[in-house]
This record gives C-alpha cells, structure tokens and sequence, in this order.
C-alpha cells in the first residue's frame, strides 16, 4: 500500500504528457476508478480537481529494508505473548 502523511492520493507529471497517479491509501479499487478518469481528463488538457505533485525522495528511505524487517521481528515475537 501506499501511504501517504497527508492520507491524499497523489498526480505527477512523469514525463511530456505522462502522468502517474499514486497513493490510494489502502482504497486501491475504487480510488484507482477515479484517477483513471483524473488521468484521461489531464492528458485531454482539461483541468483536474487535484493538485499536481512534485516527485520528491522519501528520507532515509534506504533503511526501509531494515525497519520492515524489524517490525517482522517485533511482530512475530508480540504474537508468540498474545496468541
């Protein structure tokens, strides 16, 4: 899932008239719905009800395999104390 501080999905332009929309917040379905036709109404040059993002790095990304493998660890050893 992609989960974002601010809970809103996400529109960058990726490219001359490319775009991606990101972030559905655990409602990939139906949110996915949506941007699609967010999507094709900015490539058809119309305006769209959403702000347009800029592509930033996540900080200290580069440890995220470290904290996902820790939270596996903890996890695994709450569930051996409660069941």
């Amino acid at each position: 899932m992609a989960i974002t501080i601010d809970r809103e999905p996400k529109v960058f332009e990726v490219g001359t008239n490319a775009y991606a929309g990101l972030a559905y917040n655990g409602r990939g379905v139906p949110m996915a719905t949506m941007m699609g036709k967010q999507l094709a109404e900015l490539i058809l040059g119309e305006d769209i009800p959403m702000p347009m993002d800029a592509i930033k790095p996540i900080p200290l990304h580069m440890f995220s395999p470290i904290g996902v493998s820790l939270h596996v660890i903890f996890s695994r050893i709450m569930d051996k104390f409660t069941g």
